[in-house]
């Protein structure tokens, strides 16, 4: 299972400082875990 993603980094004042594009494979990497922890610290927990 592969997904396309895109995604953009943003910093404090909300400037984008970068972006990732491409396909992401099911296989875990050190990018990917790398991502999901900024990802999920940036989420507030909001559900």
């Amino acid at each position: 299972m592969a997904s396309d993603i895109r995604y953009e980094f943003f910093d404090k004042n909300g400037k984008a400082v970068g972006s990732v594009v491409g396909v992401f494979s099911a296989r875990p990497s050190t990018a990917w875990t790398e991502f999901a922890a900024y990802a999920s610290a940036g989420q507030h927990h909001a559900q």
